[in-house]
């Protein structure tokens, strides 16, 4: 049926022509004086191929004419002759529909360069037919143009309406030609004037070309009459060879009248459809580029193959295709770098390849194809030669990214992949590559593109390359698409077009605190694929999705909660740091901002609030939440404001952990950036390097302040040992053996008993007195070696000739373990020892914990010691200081380290209550003052809470200009007419100096700034008071303090009741963006009522040697709690405690009165002691097993033995006695006991703890 239509449409053709001027319709573009036209094209146009029905009754158009390229000289001959005479006349063919009553509708279009139109309003023709005469007498074209005419065809009986578009090209270059090819192959167009000689490449494609497979892929089912590569040569000076579209015909052996599909595979990778009409044993179609083209048509039913790929490597074409039976697909067959084929099943079965590819037979069915890879084993022992070479003319080749030439070899490991280029020479293109692998023959390899692999060389291998002149067949291109579908990340590129058979590489990049969690690969989990933060992709074959997910990484649970700011510029400048950067809650972040040349600084926006500005850098101050911050640019001006200084801050993190911002920040001269340490869960920060050298240990934030020059940040991480409430610690006992003939003949330390944690260990010192050795250490019966120590420093050498000190290292104290050195005297005649300078670490404890080993620990110089630490359940530790500076981030695992040290040293650990949640520390003092000529706000005595900030602007008369600004006595650099001193941690100084303004000085930067006024009512003040000028967006802190007799009892700022935001007596006003008043109010103290009852308590000391605070009548309030701090004299402990008369035996730094519902007297009394007795150095006292209030406090060990304890139950830790020095056995397991044991005693309102 199908074919009987399509000869009764070309019977109808037929007719329509032979009763129409068909030389007006088919040939209407030949120059009288150019060569012959050739075959005709009658309709080609998509209009016809899809409008032409016999089967459907109203008006349709079945024929137009050909696009027309011809000169003004060719068009102007026309001039004068009758329109039937004429060459260049538009018109169509209509059907359906009596034509000499039909309405025609022209109208004309300049058509683009990129195929858009633009109507000429003012053209209208309503002839059936258009002579482009008349444009060209009425001086309407325009050489280099090409104009779209479309004419609209409406027939008024039946209300149908149709419509076709011609385009003519008006050059002196271009002209109407057929061009024929040996091949069959026929082009016909507006061809440039340098061809009209020329032939048309035409080469029919080979079956195993690369080509060939894309279009029998493309042609899905149909069966392929023929397959060609169309070029045309290049026209001179590299102008088009053609214009418009082309009128292509291939020969094919069908009837008029079937069907068929023109493929094309163009220069852009992609296959396309072409609609075509076989007229007289040729294909007809109409296309707007060449390229490769095939005639599909259709067969009865089809096959499919079905191809899988194992890993390590790809198959060409992928997946399900539908092919027509009889055809011979063939698959290209492609290893991976590094890998080779290992084999090739078609149903199961084992097939042979042919080089890198399988040609399956005549197909009659459904096969599937799976191709199986393998590693390659690489053996550098073992080397083979590949040479490549190229057979004829045409181009060059090149071996390992070597210069390209016309042969050469090279050398190769076995197993290794070497890359062959392909180079053409210009107007040359591959044809064919054959691979010859040791005896075996040479095989034709199937080339995707200019690059041929060889995987994985395995014998002596030869290539041989042949060229073709004409140009490069085209490739079809695959899309790689990439995305992030979770987390915080970046993917590089999001899409990418790759050659087939190319590679693909996408860059994946975590954003600070984050970390690669999966990469998908068409929903296959590829994530062990990423090699250095890319996913490479061989042997692309198909189009591909890559997914990836970033996840947060795990932190530490001590690490503190982070933020992220957004920071992003405008046009016209820069901010850094830029992108998402993490900031500890609370903290402040500075960010710099880099207008470029004839810009500046205009406006800012935090969260979406837009303000003016234009200044060099904004401080976010106490950021609590993820923040957003823009800043916006503008034009200077004539008269651009000069710009700071910049200097560039390079920020790494090592393995472990990251910081943010990290890689290259910027920041202004005098500037500051805050960098947020991050560890992994398990990890702390174990160093902060400034240009190499240690600047911080531990902690989870460093700023760099006042840069000056460009720096480099590097943060180390370190495994962080936990100790749990429940993890074990042991108990090591270590004595000094006393002998008959030498006595004890030295010290060791740490001494005594000793809790430390299960597994780790512990570095012990000895020391000879004068005249002895030491003999040995042994270790639970077990002697363990001992190495001398050598002024100045620590070395590892054995102990041969008597030392004055000797070091020894208990590893992995798993268990209970005993420690017991002996010395010895010394032989007449031997040498004395160098002396080793020794150093003390003092360690003491405050609150309800230990620190082990307490007391002082003697340290030759250069040593190191290491102490436990450990809260009691209920507590926490709250700070751990060596000499004063803050240590808590050493702290590993529960043990503190010290090394290398070259001073008497203090290690202090504070411990508080869980239930206890402490107030904001006392506030800092920064007396702020200036010079004559100008002033400073805030000025005076100005609070800074602990570790805050503190913004200071400078304000110059008229005639004078700030000179220099001292903080703390040292010069830095303000920034804006700024100064902000970060994390203040004591109270310091700050100074503005002014100068008079000399010539040549430019205009003060004044700081944008808003005022705020603080008073005060009677019975109280605010500091600062008065006016204040505050830096836009940043913060400022009033101290307040009430008079004798009277409280604090509102605080408004701008009428507005505040009163429950001061803490601690203080009040912050943070982020400042307009003026202010705040006043704060005072109210007479009322007497309590009922009134408070006083009890008397007196405290006294009994024979001297030491004081009592506080003393003598103290007055307690009724049912409240008073302690009493002792502090003995040198040489002088705590011997008893009188309380209302009764003596107790006391030793404790401390006594604490609880409930205190009546008047007492306290009378201490103090004695002679061993050692010197500890003194509390802040109220609770210092020392092993100190706490603070009720009655406890530091005691050294021998202090303790003089009072009676009792064991305490219930402690989850195991039980540790420690002898200590020269005392005896028995001494130590009283001294352990009295070390690690509480008692409890009531008797009245007493309580001994």
């Amino acid at each position: 049926m199908r074919r009987y239509i399509h000869k009764s449409l070309a019977a109808l053709l037929c007719v329509c022509l032979l009763t129409t001027p068909v030389s007006a319709i088919a040939e209407p573009a030949s120059s009288p004086s150019g060569p012959s036209a050739g075959p005709a094209v009658p309709f080609a146009g998509e209009e016809a191929s899809t409008t032409v029905s016999v089967l459907v009754v109203g008006l349709s158009i079945l024929g137009k004419t050909d696009d027309i390229a011809a000169s003004l000289a060719d068009i102007r001959a026309d001039m004068g002759k009758p329109v039937d005479q004429q060459t260049y006349v538009l018109k169509v063919v209509v059907s359906g529909a009596n034509p000499d009553v039909c309405s025609y509708s022209w109208t004309r279009g300049v058509l683009g360069v990129d195929g858009s139109v633009a109507p000429d309003q003012a053209f209208a023709d309503d002839r059936p037919q258009h002579p482009l005469s008349d444009d060209v007498a009425a001086g309407l074209l325009e050489t280099g143009r090409t104009y779209r005419y479309t004419v609209e065809v409406a027939d008024p009986a039946s209300g149908s309406s149709a419509s076709a578009s011609m385009d003519v090209t008006l050059s002196d270059e271009y002209l109407d030609r057929t061009l024929a090819s040996a091949a069959g192959v026929t082009v016909q167009g507006a061809l440039h004037r340098s061809l009209a000689d020329a032939d048309l490449a035409a080469t029919p494609l080979d079956e195993r070309s690369a080509a060939y497979a894309f279009l029998l892929e493309a042609a899905a089912g149909m069966r392929v009459e023929g397959a060609w590569h169309v070029g045309l040569p290049t026209a001179p000076d590299g102008t088009p060879a053609y214009r418009g579209d082309l009128g292509v015909s291939f020969p094919v052996d069908l009837p008029d009248g079937a069907e068929v599909t023109v493929l094309r595979l163009g220069a852009s990778g992609a296959v396309e459809q072409i609609a075509a009409q076989v007229v007289g044993g040729r294909a007809l179609g109409k296309t707007g580029a060449l390229g490769a083209f095939a005639l599909a048509v259709p067969a009865q039913g089809t096959c499919s193959v079905t191809a899988e790929a194992g890993a390590g490597g790809s198959v060409s074409p992928a997946g399900t295709v539908e092919f027509a039976p009889g055809a011979k697909p063939v698959y290209a067959l492609l290893p991976h770098e590094g890998y080779v084929l290992d084999r090739v099943e078609v149903d199961g079965a084992a097939v042979q390849a042919a080089g890198n590819a399988y040609v399956f037979p005549p197909l009659e069915g459904d096969h599937v194809l799976r191709a199986f890879f393998a590693p390659a084993v690489v053996d550098e022992g073992r080397q083979h030669t590949v040479t490549a070479q190229v057979q004829g003319e045409g181009g060059l080749v090149a071996l390992g990214g070597a210069q390209p030439s016309a042969s050469q070899s090279m050398p190769a490991a076995h197993g290794t992949a070497v890359r062959v280029l392909l180079v053409p020479a210009e107007g040359y293109a591959v044809d064919e590559v054959l691979v010859r692998k040791g005896n075996v023959p040479a095989e034709r390899a199937v080339v995707f593109g200019d690059e041929l692999l060889l995987p994985a060389v395995l014998d002596d291998t030869e290539v041989t390359v042949t060229f073709r002149s004409g140009s490069p067949l085209p490739v079809v291109t695959r899309t790689v698409t990439a995305e992030v579908v979770d987390g915080r990340g970046t993917v590089s590129p999001a899409q990418a077009d790759v050659p087939h058979g190319g590679t693909a590489t996408v860059s994946l990049a975590a954003e600070d605190g984050h970390r690669l969690n999966a990469v998908m690969l068409d929903g296959d989990d590829v994530t062990g694929q990423v090699r250095g933060g890319k996913l490479t992709l061989q042997n692309v074959v198909a189009d591909h999705r890559v997914e990836v997910a970033f996840e947060p990484v795990p932190r530490d649970p001590a690490a503190p909660d982070c933020v992220t700011v957004e920071a992003r510029a405008g046009a016209g400048g820069a901010v850094s740091p830029a992108g998402g950067v993490l900031v500890p809650r609370g903290s402040a972040q500075t960010f710099s901002f880099f207008p470029e040349q004839g810009k500046q600084v205009s406006a800012l926006s935090i969260d979406g609030r837009e303000f003016a500005f234009n200044g060099s850098s904004y401080t976010l101050f106490d950021i609590q939440a993820d923040t957003e911050l823009s800043v916006a640019f503008s034009d200077a001006g004539s008269v651009p404001r000069p710009q700071p200084g910049a200097y560039t801050v390079t920020a790494q993190a090592a393995a472990h952990g990251t910081v943010s911002p990290s890689g290259e920040v910027r920041v202004i001269e005098g500037g500051s950036v805050l960098f947020a340490l991050l560890p992994d869960e398990g990890y702390e920060v174990d160093e902060v390097l400034v240009d190499g050298a240690v600047v911080q240990s531990g902690g989870f934030s460093f700023r760099l302040a006042d840069v000056a020059k460009d720096a480099r940040v590097e943060v180390t991480f370190k495994e962080r040992k936990h100790l749990l409430p429940d993890d074990t610690l042991v108990s090591v006992e270590v004595a000094v053996e006393v002998t008959s003939d030498s006595g004890e003949g030295g010290t060791v330390s740490p001494s005594g008993s000793l809790r430390l944690v299960a597994g780790s260990s512990q570095t012990f010192y000895a020391y000879p007195e004068p005249g002895f050795g030491l003999d040995a250490v042994l270790v639970n019966g077990q002697p363990v070696p001992a190495h001398a120590v050598v002024a100045p420093t620590l070395r590892s050498l054995s102990a041969v000739l008597p030392q004055s000190a000797y070091c020894f290292t208990v590893d992995n104290l798993a268990e209970d373990a005993q420690v017991s050195v002996r010395f010895k005297r010394l032989a007449d005649g031997e040498p004395a020892p160098s002396p080793v300078p020794v150093h003390e670490v003092s360690a003491s404890a405050e609150g309800s914990g230990m620190i082990s080993p307490a007391g002082a620990v003697r340290v030759p110089s250069g040593g190191g010691a290491s102490f436990t630490v450990r809260a009691d359940t209920g507590w926490h530790l709250a700070a751990l200081t060596v000499d004063g500076q803050d240590a808590t981030g050493r702290l590993s695992g529960g043990v503190l380290a010290l090394e290398n040290v070259r001073a008497d040293t203090q290690v202090r650990a504070v411990f508080a209550a869980d239930a206890e949640e402490p107030g904001p520390a006392a506030p800092f003092t920064v007396r702020a003052t200036s010079s004559a000529g100008g002033r400073v706000s805030p000025s005076g005595d100005v609070p800074v809470r602990a570790g805050g900030c503190q913004t200071f602007a400078f304000f110059p008369e008229e005639g004078y200009v700030l000179d220099k600004v001292e903080a703390g006595g040292r010069t830095v650099t303000p920034v804006d007419g700024t100064y902000t001193m970060y994390d203040v941690a004591a109270d310091t100084t700050l100074h503005a100096t002014f100068r008079l303004r000399a010539s040549g000085d430019p205009d003060p930067v004044l700081p944008d700034t808003f005022p705020v006024t603080a008073t005060a009512s009677e019975g109280g003040s605010v500091t600062p008071s008065g006016r204040l000028d505050v830096v836009r967006g940043q913060e400022v802190l009033f101290a307040l303090e009430s008079d004798e007799g009277y409280k604090l009892s509102r605080v408004t700022l701008d009428d507005a009741d505040v009163t429950s935001q001061v803490q601690n007596m203080t009040f912050m006003l943070a982020n400042v963006e307009a003026a202010h008043g705040l006043h704060a109010e005072f109210a007479p103290v009322e007497e309590p009522d009922p009134p408070v009852t006083l009890h008397t308590i007196t405290a006294t000391v009994d024979g001297g040697h030491g004081r009592v605070s506080p003393s003598n009548a103290v007055e307690v309030a009724h049912g409240a709690s008073q302690t009493f701090y002792f502090y003995p004299d040198e040489g002088y402990a705590v011997g008893a405690v009188t309380v209302d008369g009764a003596r107790l035996a006391w030793s404790r730094a401390s006594y604490a009165f609880l409930d205190v519902r009546g008047d007492h007297t306290l009378a201490v009394s103090f004695k002679a002691a061993p050692t010197p007795a500890p003194t509390p150095d802040d109220p609770g006292g210092t020392g092993e097993g100190g706490s603070s209030g009720t009655g406890s406090g530091a005691a050294s060990p021998w202090s303790a033995l003089g009072g009676s304890t009792v064991t305490k139950t219930g402690d989850p830790l195991i039980s540790v006695a420690v002898t200590v020095g020269f005392a005896a056995l028995a001494a130590a397991a009283v001294l352990g006991a009295a070390a690690w044991s509480r008692r409890r005693r009531r008797t009245g309102d007493l309580e001994e703890s």
